[in-house]
């Protein structure tokens, strides 16, 4: 995976604020099903569905990270409606979108930082270890 341009292309989006508008605008648009210029829960709960389908896996006791689908669903939910109005706006899904791809950002910088050092080879606190030959 090429981190940097991962990083450069998230970091344009949320840097140029008419671009950021026109994706969040067309992710809303894509969720907002019924057109009535809000998400209903079913909207996003039908959405989140289609998004996460094939993540679940059988034989998997349930935890945090792979808690039922209708859990995760409702906790989404929650997040999106800041508000607690039970619909989601294109500002509260604008909100939930910056902080998303700002953690994807420092999640693609920390995996880069990794890969670096593994590519590298990296000891205690990112030294690097010279191999010698015996």
């Amino acid at each position: 995976m090429d981190f940097t341009k991962a990083i450069d292309n998230l970091h344009r989006i949320l840097t140029n604020e008419e671009r950021f508008a026109e994706i969040t605008k067309s992710i809303f648009d894509a969720i907002d099903t019924d057109n009535s210029g809000t998400l209903e829960k079913d909207e996003v709960m039908q959405f989140i569905k289609d998004l996460l389908k094939g993540m679940q896996f059988d034989n998997v006791a349930p935890t945090e990270e792979n808690a039922p689908l209708d859990d995760r669903y409702r906790q989404v939910f929650q997040i999106l409606d800041e508000n607690e109005s039970g619909e989601i706006t294109l500002d509260e899904l604008g909100k939930f979108l910056r902080e998303l791809f700002k953690e994807q950002i420092q999640e693609l910088q920390e995996n880069q930082e990794r890969e670096h050092l593994r590519q590298h080879g990296a000891g205690i606190n990112g030294v690097s270890i010279q191999r010698n030959s015996f």
